[in-house]
This record gives structure tokens, C-alpha cells and sequence, in this order.
């Protein structure tokens, strides 16, 4: 809880249903314009607030990602053992990648 209120209270000073709340929270849904200013009034700051230290209000973009050869045989089949496995599986895979990740020294 932030500032000792609810998720319900949060949700009803935006004008909001708890779910949609979470959506945004979860960042499942994307913050409008419109949202920023009615949650920047309602946190009784300036919509400007959100851009403080961006160079004339816009941000530089982000350099590429490297995403290495991602084209290769053993990439595809890595991601398709992903996402064939759910649950415990899953989480042991994933414990296993950056096991050996820290191994080879890339985390």
C-alpha cells in the first residue's frame, strides 16, 4: 500500500475499477496522456513531474539490444523448450540458465 491507502482507494480517486487499477499497476495497460494528468493532479504535482530530467520533455531513446545471433538453431530450440514447459518444470529451467550463465560469466 502506498501512503497507507488501498488498491481500492487508489483505483476510486482515478475514477478507476479495482482490476483496470491493477492492469496499470501491473503495467499490463499502457498510461495515457489523459491518465498521467488525472494521477499527477491527483498526487496534487504538475503532469511535467513525469518528465523531470528529460532533455525539453522528450527522452533519448534507448540504445539496441544485442540480441546475439538469434537466428541459430539452438536459440529456436531453447525458446521452444521455453515455452513447452510450465510451472515447476519451468522454474527449475530457469534456475538451470542462470546457473550456468553465471558459470560462463554472463550475469
Amino acid at each position: 500500500m502506498i501512503l497507507g491507502h488501498t488498491t481500492y482507494s487508489r483505483a476510486e480517486v482515478l475514477g478507476l475499477n479495482e482490476r483496470t487499477y491493477r492492469d496499470y499497476e501491473a503495467g499490463t495497460l499502457r498510461l495515457s496522456p489523459y491518465r498521467l494528468v488525472q494521477i499527477a493532479r491527483a498526487l496534487c504535482v504538475e503532469p511535467g513531474f513525469w518528465f523531470v530530467g528529460a532533455p525539453n520533455g522528450v527522452f533519448e531513446p534507448s540504445p539496441p539490444i544485442d540480441t546475439g545471433n538469434i537466428g541459430n538453431g539452438d536459440t529456436r530450440r531453447l525458446l521452444h523448450a521455453w515455452s513447452v514447459n510450465a510451472g515447476e518444470p519451468r522454474k527449475h529451467f530457469l534456475h538451470l540458465a542462470l546457473a550456468l550463465a553465471r558459470h560462463c560469466r554472463l550475469l
